[in-house]
């Protein structure tokens, strides 16, 4: 703690006025924010974020049937470790899809209201989902683990690469066993 000491002051006058600059700071500063988030944060027009929009929700279509198409094909391999994986992010992707196509229906209305502050409320939130869901298939592309194309016959396929300045012969091959003499050696000093 540090303690101030002045002649003509006491402690409490001089905690309350630093208390007082530092509120004054944070209501500048919070202030300031808020005039920063007033501002259109989109560029684009109501009818580009619609355009834009339907794009993104036919991305979110497409992934949402790879993933299905996945799962269709862990079922047929039976392997419950990919299956497991692939659904745990399917319930994610159909949950976000629920959410963004409720969100698409409401930034249709918002721009036949021509209302731009909802309209770029719901394009955010859509934008955000296909964010979340182009992470979530790359999640489920990895379910199945390494791609087959590192395997023949389920085994890995391994490709040894050297240096050309590496010694061909085997290093230990020249060691042998060796017989250690494990006999108290003399002593060195004379005095013991």
């Amino acid at each position: 703690m540090i303690r101030i000491i002045r002649k003509n002051g006491d402690l409490a006058t001089i905690a309350r006025t630093f208390s007082c600059g530092l509120a004054i700071i944070f209501m500048f500063g919070a202030s300031n924010t808020m005039a920063q988030r007033t501002q259109p944060a989109i560029k684009l027009s109501s009818k580009q974020q619609l355009k834009k929009a339907t794009e993104d929700m036919n991305g979110m279509k497409a992934v949402l049937n790879n993933a299905f198409n996945m799962l269709k094909d862990a079922r047929k391999k039976q392997d419950i470790q990919e299956l497991n994986c692939i659904n745990e992010a399917l319930s994610a992707i159909k949950g976000l899809m629920r959410l963004s196509e409720q969100n698409f229906v409401m930034l249709q209305e918002a721009v036949a209201r021509n209302d731009r502050r909802t309209a770029e409320h719901e394009f955010v939130k859509i934008s955000i989902a296909h964010n979340k869901i182009n992470d979530l298939d790359g999640r489920v592309r990895s379910c199945g683990g390494p791609s087959s194309g590192g395997t023949i016959d389920g085994r890995p396929r391994i490709e040894l690469l050297k240096d050309s300045d590496l010694p061909e012969e085997d290093p230990a091959e020249g060691l042998q066993i060796i017989h250690v003499n494990v006999e108290r050696p003399p002593s060195a000093s004379p005095f013991f």
